[in-house]
């Protein structure tokens, strides 16, 4: 028997009765509540949380390209890095985001708080897809409900989203091609698959790890279809591929041998780092633990020297109890247990070896631990009355509300708007004969786009200009020029002559501003 055959048909509930659709509101109207909390705990995080380099690095191309119609990064100085004509075409990351949130500067802000939006708008279509996905593939409406409400309030995709970066994007495109081809399997199988799959390539657009969704809609296609399948089912998806990745190559034929230039630079630092305490396991094993070190205990705090953040191990904890649960004879009979934790494990094994071991990932499989979390906690619901379950909606409660009240605190205790603002005031007043500013990425926004400033950390020893003005921002500059004494001193040497070169003239909370001699004399007059 094919396995779609364990699923239930839903075509009698596309047009029930009028009590029926009034059902059917709540759980509409609970996720959109869901989606406006944690929507507003990201911006919360978004206004305060100091911006990153990276950040920087995505809202410059988008900015050329929105205003100057280039996809240029032209803040980097790319002397040294292999990143050639970067300042012309940008092939070292992909190229959707770039051109999304070129899109959105059109009509928002370009201030930081305003690109960061943009990935703030892709939260209500992450949680929904993981709703739709589960009911889809025969989950009950509990633990469909469940998981995408306990997904929307998570710390990991409100810290996720509150970035000016590709992933809560390509998450949320990658979801909703496994949610399209769920429902849509049982119409047209063909339409499935070309819909699913367009979706999964323009995950792939917006950043590498769309391969996780690739791997996993065939999966469920394998899983869920596999019967049906013929030519057509293969060659109808093959030219969607196609078809996009002939428009991506307009822009890659601009400029061949740069493309191959910057992806090959680009991938030189990104091959599997693993834990250094794995070093004397065999390979297999060191991967698995470098993963489980590098990603899950960094994320949950339990590499933290600060007690409250380890607090976080609990939702750990609590996926870890969950995915004991499914041995339990009751869930194992469930129709979606099987695909879940298969695509669970596919994505966790891709994870091992894909990549780099950033926190920042882990956003693309927590909706499978939310899955089987709320399929866990909706049978444990349903076995036991009274003090159980009493014990589990406190339990999942108290979750909620810790991790909400880290969105907070994180926000509170790192929030460096205030001195921003007075870096970007400082420059406009002080600094306006400078020819050239050395600074992090990250500040972009703040000097409004200031085609004088370029991100050289090694304030010109390597490309040999001299700046007039240099910002270090010491959320990144400290951990940076840290890393350089311990691993290259020679090169942290020559930094550190430059710098004395320099007076600090200005120092608010989290950031240093340096003038030349001459500026500096100049300011003090």
């Amino acid at each position: 028997m094919s396995p779609s055959s364990t699923l239930p048909d839903r075509s009698a509930t596309t047009a029930g009765s009028g009590t029926v659709a009034r059902v059917n509101r709540w759980p509409v109207i609970l996720l959109v509540a869901i989606c406006l909390l944690s929507a507003a705990l990201a911006a919360f995080e978004a206004w305060h949380v100091p911006p990153y380099m990276d950040e920087g690095t995505f809202s410059d191309a988008a900015y050329n390209l929105s205003h100057h119609g280039f996809m240029g990064t032209t803040v980097l100085e790319t002397a040294g890095t292999g990143l050639t004509r970067l300042d012309r075409h940008t092939y070292w990351v992909m190229p959707l985001y770039l051109i999304g949130q070129a899109a959105w500067m059109l009509v928002a802000p370009t201030s930081l708080f305003g690109v960061r939006l943009f990935s703030i708008l892709w939260i209500p279509v992450s949680v929904f897809a993981l709703y739709i996905f589960m009911r889809r593939i025969g989950c009950p409406e509990p633990p469909a409900l469940f998981a995408a409400a306990f997904h929307g309030l998570s710390f990991v995709l409100i810290d996720t989203a509150k970035n000016a970066r590709p992933d809560m994007m390509c998450q949320a495109l990658g979801w909703s091609a496994m949610a399209v081809y769920a429902a849509l399997r049982e119409r047209s199988l063909v339409l499935a698959l070309c819909a699913g799959n367009a979706l999964v390539a323009l995950a792939g657009l917006t950043h590498p790890n769309g391969i996780l969704y690739f791997a996993g809609l065939w999966l469920m296609v394998f899983w869920l279809d596999r019967a049906k399948l013929r030519v057509i089912h293969f060659a109808a998806p093959a030219l969607v591929y196609a078809a996009l990745a002939a428009v991506w190559s307009i822009y890659i034929f601009q400029d061949p041998s740069a493309f191959v230039e910057q992806m090959r630079a680009n991938s030189d630092h990104r091959l599997g780092e693993v834990a250094w305490s794995s070093i004397h396991l065999p390979l297999p094993l060191r991967l698995v633990w470098g993963e489980i070190h590098d990603r899950y205990l960094a994320v949950f705090g339990l590499l933290s020297p600060i007690p409250l953040s380890r607090l976080k191990g609990l939702v750990l904890l609590t996926y870890v109890a969950a995915l004991l649960a499914l041995l339990t004879a009751p869930l194992r009979r469930q129709p979606a247990t099987g695909l879940l934790a298969s695509l669970l494990a596919l994505f966790f094994v891709i994870q091992c070896v894909f990549n780099q071991k950033l926190g920042l990932y882990f956003i693309h499989i927590e909706p499978l631990y939310a899955a089987i979390t709320g399929l866990a906690a909706a049978a444990l619901w349903s076995w036991r009355r009274g003090l159980p379950r009493l014990l589990l909606a406190a339990w999942f409660l108290m979750l909620a509300g810790m991790q909400v009240s880290f969105a907070v605190t994180k926000a509170v205790s790192l929030s460096t708007a205030a001195s921003q603002r007075e870096v970007a005031g400082f420059l406009a007043s002080e600094a306006r004969s400078a020819r050239l500013i050395f600074g992090s990425a990250c500040l972009i926004h703040t000097v409004g786009y200031d085609p004088r400033y370029r991100d050289d950390r090694y304030l010109g020893v390597r490309s040999g200009r001299h700046a007039d003005v240099i910002v270090l921002a010491d959320h990144l500059d400290a951990d940076l020029y840290l890393d350089l004494r311990l691993q290259k001193p020679a090169d942290w040497e020559k930094i550190s002559q430059r710098l004395a070169e320099y007076r600090l003239v200005f120092s608010p909370p989290g950031y240093r501003v340096y003038f030349t001699p001459e500026m500096a004399a100049a300011l003090h007059k």
